[in-house]
């Protein structure tokens, strides 16, 4: 059976955003992988392997990569590199391609007729943007994706929390005068 309707937003994701909600995103219930990014495959393209090493280390520090996730950023990569190669082509092609056909017109002899349709390579381009722009938000890389996100460290949320407790009562403080 298919999932239907928006896919689960991953757990660390939702505790980066913070508490939106009654319900408190647990990593408890998931499986825990290794923190940390994994090593490159091999096997990656030249422009995939460059993004991995720009975009690893900062997914590792937002802590948002575990080395299970290998696979998952390797397919961002090469997704990435595929379409960097069909945004080459298509700006070096054209939207369109022209091709010069003979149509028989009932004269003695066909009369050259130029066809002019859709580069093939604009479907592909479109269909990598779409998968690109899918993976990025899987990664939380979009700026939709990061909306509202608000990564600190526990310490920090905990200091935030009992000033802003104090900051409260100081003012209810001052408005009934005591």
């Amino acid at each position: 059976m298919t999932n239907r309707g928006r896919p689960r937003k991953p757990t660390a994701l939702k505790i980066a955003e913070g508490d939106r909600g009654k319900r408190k995103p647990s990593l408890e219930q998931e499986p825990q992988f290794r923190e940390g990014a994994p090593n490159a495959p091999t096997w990656l393209q030249r422009e995939a392997k460059a993004e991995w090493k720009r975009i690893a280390p900062q997914l590792e520090e937002a802590k948002l990569l575990t080395h299970a996730d290998r696979m998952a950023l390797a397919l961002l990569c090469e997704m990435w590199a595929h379409w960097v190669n069909l945004n080459r082509a298509v700006a070096e092609n054209g939207y369109t391609v022209a091709r010069i056909e003979m149509i028989d017109i009932g004269k003695d002899e066909p009369v050259p007729s130029k066809k002019v349709k859709p580069n093939p390579e604009v479907a592909q381009f479109m269909a990598a943007t779409t998968q690109v722009c899918n993976l990025l938000r899987a990664f939380g890389l979009t700026p939709q994706a990061r909306s509202g996100m608000n990564i600190n460290t526990p310490q920090q949320t905990e200091k935030d929390l009992w000033r802003e407790l104090a900051e409260r009562q100081a003012a209810k403080k001052r408005q009934t005068g005591r």
